[in-house]
């Protein structure tokens, strides 16, 4: 999990400070997140949520519903 956490704080990072928004969501956030409702250790969730709220309240992109579908289905 701490590597988990670790890499999401790096991923945040450089998508929330980068513009390229359609291929950061395509080739770095819907990889590393699209089974985040599996995951195990409840740090790596929240954290994991909370960074697809934070990235979709910046972005622009039309990509964005793909990132709505992760948080509904972390909160089902």
């Amino acid at each position: 999990a701490a590597i988990k956490i670790k890499a999401l704080t790096h991923i945040a990072s450089v998508c929330l400070s980068n513009r390229d928004e359609e291929d950061l969501i395509d080739k770095v956030i819907l990889p590393y997140l699209k089974s985040l409702e599996t995951e195990t250790d409840v740090k790596v969730r929240q954290l994991g949520t909370q960074f697809i709220v934070d990235f979709v309240l910046v972005s622009s992109s039309k990509k964005c519903h793909d990132l709505l579908h992760i948080l509904e289905r972390v909160s089902n």
